[in-house]
């Protein structure tokens, strides 16, 4: 009984690719179309604003990478013109 089922379920599974994606034609045969199956979310980076400073001693600049909102939190906006 238990590998009559474990078959059953070996064989409905088989068609289908290892990524987790459905095929579109297992789409088409259930009725839905590829424009209402499930789109994979896409998270957007932050932008980030990279500044480059000499430090007082060194001739070798500094490149500081940072969000907008963490340079305004230390006063300082990096699109604002010079």
């Amino acid at each position: 009984m238990i590998t009559t089922t474990l078959f059953a379920l070996a064989i409905a599974t088989a068609g289908l690719p290892a990524t987790g994606r459905v095929p579109v034609d297992a789409l088409a045969a259930t009725g839905a179309t590829a424009a209402t199956a499930p789109q994979p979310k896409t998270v957007q980076k932050p932008t980030l604003y990279c500044i480059r400073d000499t430090v007082t001693g060194s001739r070798i600049p500094r490149k500081s990478c940072k969000t907008r909102v963490e340079w305004m939190a230390q006063g300082f906006d990096p699109l604002a013109a010079n």
